[in-house]
């Protein structure tokens, strides 16, 4: 006994540790980043086209949302509710988990064949919205599938026992139950894509623009290719370092954003259901 309780709290002991170490870890890189580029938001603004890349980031997560949500829950609540253990629905995981850990780029190229040349949209805010959308749609359906799996069996037994149908007790039963977790898969997807600077690119990210700064079939401008901009290519790197960490903030704090309206709606709905 004494032996077992020794492992036992040198285990707890080594898991608390690592927790601490990760909070402190993404507590550190959040103040960093907010530290060094917050200030420097007076400059990026004066600069100009910090609106224009804020809109193109927040068009882009908007149209990847719209792609990748009804589609990743639908998808999701297929192999959930109706395929669980079939030989169709197995493939189909597989395929979406080797989805997910495609590279970035890889699902630019993609965009890039099929979007901006396939469909003849050109390098425009919907090409890369579109991409977006694609390129976060395997990642969100695992996530609200393993939502929809979390809800416990024997609430569908008990409400078909009650002579509920599949789609009422898939819409009335499974469903609100889910959706704090579904709500978080959604979430973290947006907030992944709206970091990615590879599909853009490839899709039609600028740096600058002289037209309206918003416009579904035109160029555009977003966050993250600002970043790697002033990076990357400003002709002097002690004045676009600490624009670039502006940008950064700016699309951390949007991520934050994202995040803490996540939360708010999964605080409600669990609340709603008394959880």
């Amino acid at each position: 006994m004494n032996s077992a309780s020794r492992r036992e709290r040198l285990l707890a002991g080594l898991l608390g540790g690592l927790t601490a170490a990760l909070v402190a870890l993404t507590v550190g890189l959040v103040l960093v980043i907010l530290a060094r580029g917050l200030p420097e938001v007076g400059a990026l603004l004066n600069q100009g086209g910090l609106g224009a890349a804020a809109l193109g980031t927040i068009g882009l997560t908007l149209i990847t949302a719209l792609v990748a949500a009804p589609f990743g829950v639908a998808t999701a609540i297929t192999l959930s509710e109706l395929g669980q253990t079939g030989r169709l629905a197995r493939g189909l995981r597989f395929g979406l988990g080797t989805l997910a850990g495609v590279p970035g780029v890889v699902w630019g190229l993609f965009g890039l064949v099929v979007f901006v040349q396939g469909l003849a949209l050109g390098p425009s805010l919907l090409a890369a919205g579109l991409t977006l959308g694609v390129f976060t749609l395997p990642s969100l359906t695992l996530a609200c599938e393993q939502a929809l799996r979390a809800v416990p069996d024997e609430e569908r037994e008990a409400a078909f026992a009650l002579g509920a149908t599949r789609w009422e007790v898939i819409t009335r039963n499974v469903l609100p139950r889910a959706a704090p977790g579904i709500l978080s898969g959604v979430a973290l997807g947006l907030s992944r894509a709206a970091g990615e600077t590879a599909p853009l690119l490839l899709t039609g990210a600028v740096y600058s623009i002289s037209g309206p700064v918003f416009g579904l079939s035109a160029p555009f401008m977003a966050l993250p290719h600002h970043v790697y901009t002033l990076v990357t290519q400003h002709p002097d790197p002690a004045v676009g370092e600490p624009l670039a960490f502006a940008a950064a903030a700016l699309l951390l704090l949007l991520s934050l954003l994202i995040g803490g309206l996540a939360a708010g709606l999964r605080a409600r709905l669990r609340l709603g259901e008394g959880l």
